[in-house]
């Protein structure tokens, strides 16, 4: 499946809030006996709450149509800020959040980004 990188990265404020979500499978034995062990092969995903400040109309409309076209079904690819390689994400199913701030038709958009995984074929 190909990636959809996001648009209008450099408005992406560079204070988005991260955090750390732990995939377990977990088996509840008798006595209040459980056994709980690590999900898959990536059992640490990252979790972003992004925002774009300052768009303008036409900048909103077309990251606004990117995010419907996408879903949550879609991967984007995105180099979270301070970092130095591209990861993949999809939204979460609360999909996104459009704000308008300004008078001069300025909007702020906003959503939350799940970390994704993809297996690389070999060569």
């Amino acid at each position: 499946m190909a990636t959809i990188p996001f648009p209008y990265d450099q408005k992406i404020a560079r204070k988005a809030p991260k955090s750390a979500e732990f995939l377990v499978i977990s088996s509840q034995l008798g006595d209040t006996y459980e056994q709980v062990a690590p999900k898959g092969l990536n059992p640490v995903i990252d979790l972003w709450n992004i925002t774009w400040n300052g768009l303008t109309l036409d900048e909103k409309q077309s990251l606004e149509t990117t995010l419907r076209t996408g879903g949550s079904w879609q991967i984007y690819e995105w180099t979270p800020c301070y970092e130095t390689v591209p990861q993949h994400f999809r939204l979460t199913k609360d999909g996104f959040t459009v704000v308008h701030v300004g008078g001069n038709n300025i909007f702020t958009v906003t959503c939350k980004l799940h970390q994704v995984f993809d297996f690389v074929e070999a060569p």
